[in-house]
């Protein structure tokens, strides 16, 4: 907290009230990509990676449609680089950590070693220390200059992949028929997704090792396409379909009948909607249909907000949408009604009512009207910006999946509608 006068004030409304960040946090390759064999050394500071607002979990952008920290894997290491180092020469702590990560990993493995701002600016040698951990403990360093965890470059997508493939044929060889229907590689599905697959016929690999777990199954389900992983699984003669998390009735529709389908097998009764169900979602939209809630980007993200698994059942759930978009430059507003466009047919529906905004100021009066406007999406938890307009936020992690999962979606996002907190006691606070 920072004191301003005798309001005490949290720090990080005064940098939002004054600098733009975004609301929605789209996310590329989550880690759930790390084998056993491959290890992650990052040299960097703890500052920059646990305080910078759009940072992991433990950072003030902490919901669930983020990645994963990094160093939260048992595989990942930090050079924990801080301002003695930089005094005194980082070459012993970088040393440290790859022997770390080089152990971790095993003969035959992968370091990914990341360098951050703050090294970068001292440009260090760090090839030399590379070079004698691939030495000495016969695995490969990839070295990038950049905080690239969550995206690929073409020198890690084929190291990862060649790793991958090498761990998956070896699983393949000590199981050369598959025991299992289907493996999960992410989220598990649990309670009516595990029952509908399993009244379908549908046998699920439990989880094991890594390479264990995706060779035992006829067919591999990911929460997306994996730029290094899906061409490992295809050269092993492993099937897979991308399946993201199925929110709302259409999309759970859609991922029931892929499944089955590419198993060649009947879709079950418990695979459809029943029409109490579909009483139910309908009775709680008629409701919600009174309220609002706002989508907040700027206008050069609309085409990756199409991705955002959770927009259909936003949709579904009745509420009318609002879409504010930010102009950063001349022309923008005829792309931005284009991206608008497109990102109401892919989520089918009949459209947004949209704003544009350029400053703050213009995005606050925005947030603060009109009365039926309840809530606002934001991956920042308790966004300041959104209780300071007398809104309530919501985020990703609000959402289940499956049918009796749209349902109750949509009853909190009603609830959440009704709850009046926000505009009785937050409404003009920093």
């Amino acid at each position: 907290l920072t004191a301003l006068g005798e309001k005490p004030v949290h720090a990080a409304a005064v940098y939002l009230a004054v600098h733009w960040q975004p609301f929605i946090f789209t996310s590329g390759n989550d880690g759930v990509s790390l084998p056993p064999d491959l290890a992650v050394a990052e040299h960097g500071d703890a500052e920059c990676r646990f305080c910078e607002v759009s940072a992991g979990r433990l950072s003030l952008a902490g919901g669930g449609s983020l990645p994963g920290l990094p160093k939260a894997a048992g595989n990942v290491f930090s050079t924990g680089f801080g301002s003695r180092d930089a005094l005194a020469g980082e070459g012993p702590l970088v040393r440290r950590a790859l022997e770390a990560a080089a152990r971790s990993a095993g003969r035959g493995g992968l370091v990914e070693f990341y360098t951050t701002c703050g090294p970068m600016l001292l440009a260090g040698d760090t090839a030399a220390a590379a070079e004698d951990a691939e030495r000495e403990h016969g695995v490969r360093v990839l070295r990038e200059n950049f905080n690239s965890y969550d995206d690929y470059s073409a020198a890690k997508t084929e190291a990862r992949a060649a790793l991958l493939y090498r761990g998956l044929r070896r699983a393949r060889l000590a199981r050369p028929r598959p025991a299992y229907d289907l493996a999960f590689h992410g989220p598990r599905p649990d309670g009516e997704l595990s029952e509908t697959l399993a009244a379908g016929g549908l046998s699920t690999a439990p989880a094991a090792g890594f390479y264990e777990t995706l060779a035992a199954a006829r067919l591999v389900i990911l929460p997306a396409r994996d730029a290094a992983l899906c061409p490992a699984l295809d050269r092993a003669g492993i099937r897979w379909l991308a399946a993201p998390e199925p929110l709302g009735f259409a999309a759970t529709r859609r991922w029931y009948a892929a499944i089955f389908k590419a198993l060649r097998r009947p879709l079950p009764a418990a695979a459809r909607a029943t029409a109490g169900q579909r009483r139910a979602l309908a009775d709680l939209a008629r409701q919600a249909s009174a309220y609002g809630a706002a989508l907040v980007a700027g206008a050069s993200d609309l085409p990756a907000l199409a991705g955002l698994d959770f927009l259909p059942l936003l949709a579904e759930t009745g509420l009318r949408l609002r879409l504010l978009v930010r102009l950063g430059s001349l022309g923008a507003k005829a792309a931005a009604e284009q991206g608008a466009a497109r990102l109401a047919k892919e989520i089918k529906t009949s459209g947004f009512k949209i704003n544009y905004f350029s400053g703050q100021e213009d995005l606050a009066g925005l947030l603060s009207g009109p009365a039926s406007l309840r809530l606002v999406y934001s991956d920042i938890p308790m966004d300041p910006r959104v209780l300071a307009a007398g809104r309530n936020p919501f985020s990703r992690t609000l959402f289940e999946p499956g049918y009796g999962g749209a349902i109750e979606s949509a009853r909190r996002l009603l609830e959440l509608c009704r709850w009046d907190f926000s505009r009785r006691y937050l409404a003009g606070g920093a």
